[in-house]
C-alpha cells in the first residue's frame, strides 16, 4: 500500500444504498496516501458484499458481529496503520444524498 499517512475509518451498518457512493467519494480524492478501513458491524443487508466487490488495495474490510458504532470505530482505530485517523460517518453521506 505504500507510505500510508492517513487512516480513514468508516463504521458500517446496513447502508447498502449509500456505501458505494461513499467509498467512491473517498477514493476519488487527489491525496492517495491513505488506507480506507470499513468496519462492518454485523450488517444484515448487502453492505459488506458491496464493499468486498470494490477493487482497490487501499480498502480493508473488517467484519464483526453487531456491537455498536463505538466498538466498530474503535476496531478501525486499533488496526489502523497510521496514527492520523479520520472517522467518516455514514449518516453524513445519507443526509447529504437525501437533500
Amino acid at each position: 500500500m505504500g507510505n500510508i499517512r492517513l487512516s480513514i475509518i468508516i463504521p458500517l451498518y446496513n447502508k447498502e444504498k449509500h456505501i458505494k457512493k461513499t467509498i467512491d467519494s473517498v477514493l476519488n480524492q487527489d491525496f492517495s496516501c491513505f488506507e480506507l478501513i470499513v468496519v462492518d458491524d454485523g450488517s444484515t443487508d448487502k453492505s459488506a458484499e458491496i464493499v468486498s466487490q470494490i477493487q482497490d488495495n487501499r480498502i480493508r474490510l473488517i467484519q464483526q458481529s453487531n456491537s455498536g458504532v463505538s466498538k466498530a470505530r474503535n476496531m478501525g482505530a486499533q488496526i489502523a496503520s497510521s496514527s492520523w485517523l479520520i472517522f467518516f460517518w455514514m449518516v453524513m453521506m445519507s443526509l447529504c444524498q437525501e437533500l
